[in-house]
């Protein structure tokens, strides 16, 4: 991603996203570390990503809810639930359009993921500049 620049595409973006969802403290979300959420609380505070789980349908939050227990209203589970959704419901995932629900979900989560030095990992360091 390269410092964010408007040419990321769709499927970086999601990339991304999904990868950041897959880190061992997103899959935890539900016993998340309190310095993550308050990591957290300081990258999202005044942004779209507050009552997220109001943002997508309740048909789909269903879904996604009934195979564990319900996800945190916290930026950890949104980033699980949307990996979760690429990763079980792509056809239902291709229909909706994060960034017109969460203008600034990406990035919220680089600066969070930069915060935590999770850019240093393997897997989410090509997204970061050397």
């Amino acid at each position: 991603m390269r410092g964010l620049t408007a040419t990321v595409t769709l499927l970086q973006r999601v990339d991304f996203l999904t990868k950041v969802g897959n880190q061992s403290e997103a899959e935890n979300c539900r016993n998340a570390r309190v310095s993550d959420l308050e990591v957290l609380e300081k990258c999202t505070v005044g942004k779209t990503l507050a009552d997220w789980k109001n943002k997508f349908s309740p048909d789909l939050v269903q879904k996604l809810d009934e195979y564990t227990s319900p996800y945190p209203e916290n930026t950890l589970g949104l980033l699980r639930f949307i990996r979760n959704l690429y990763e079980h419901y792509p056809d239902e995932a291709e229909k909706i359009d994060l960034t017109e629900l969460f203008p600034d979900l990406l990035a919220t989560v680089y600066m969070f993921v930069e915060a935590k030095k999770w850019n240093l990992r393997p897997l989410l360091n090509k997204f970061f500049p050397s």
